[in-house]
């Protein structure tokens, strides 16, 4: 059924718990959403790390033939270097084509608002 009414698209049933590296007791059961508090304790020579995720609000947009379609970028992964004094964070977000992707003409991504990030 799925090749003939979804393929290549994922179905309409799969479950995103399939890309998780982590155990499931690691992987939030929500969203993340930024402003998290996150402590770590005795992961790192140089001591405990306490800080909050920062808060990041990107938009996608997308044309596509004479329509425009938006998205919003969750936060999608968050991963810890604490012996580097370092994490990285990364984003994702789709815009839906239903089949239009050989009619996309731009997308867009803009970063609307951040806060807990230092310049």
């Amino acid at each position: 059924h799925w090749t003939a009414t979804r393929a290549p698209l994922l179905p309409d049933d799969f479950n995103r718990i399939y890309h998780h590296a982590a155990p499931r007791d690691q992987c939030f059961s929500a969203p993340l959403l930024g402003g998290e508090p996150l402590r770590m304790q005795g992961f790192a020579r140089a001591g405990d790390l306490d800080l909050r995720l920062p808060q990041v609000v990107i938009d996608i947009r997308a044309e596509i033939g004479n329509a425009t379609e938006t998205a919003a970028a969750r936060l999608y992964r968050v991963r810890l270097h604490p012996d580097r004094g370092r994490f990285d964070l990364l984003w994702l977000g789709a815009v839906p084509c239903g089949g239009r992707d050989h009619l996309l003409r731009r997308t867009t991504v803009h970063l609307r608002q951040w806060a807990g990030i230092s310049r």
